[in-house]
């Protein structure tokens, strides 16, 4: 894996604040959430994430895939994921591209940062 593309680490930093940020006030705002249930399941997302999961392959075929269509097809995936260490797994690469794509936008207009709340 190549580093092209990678974002500046001072980047990620400013985006990773945005993050904690952001989860302190959900935590404030909701508090603790740990009794609720995942609501993932295969059967109910997974059609959704076949069709995205193909969308993203045409498109990466075409030069046409964007970043809102990858985040679906990350999304989907952690919808349709039932056992904990997958769903667990799928979260993480939703937020670790959902954090790429903040910080491709900070890098395009370094004055749009912050907790985004």
């Amino acid at each position: 894996m190549t580093n092209s593309g990678r974002m500046p680490a001072r980047s990620d930093a400013r985006v990773v604040d945005s993050v904690l940020f952001e989860r302190a006030m959900q935590d404030e705002k909701f508090g603790d959430q740990s009794h609720l249930p995942d609501g993932t399941s295969t059967d109910k997302y997974g059609p959704a994430m076949h069709a995205a999961r193909d969308f993203v392959n045409r498109a990466l075929e075409n030069g046409t895939v964007t970043h809102a269509e990858i985040l679906r097809e990350e999304f989907f995936e952690v919808m349709s994921a039932e056992q904990p260490q997958q769903l667990r797994n799928e979260l993480i690469q939703l937020a670790a591209y959902a954090m790429k794509w903040a910080g491709y936008i900070d890098q395009r207009q370094p004055g749009v940062s912050g907790s985004g709340a």
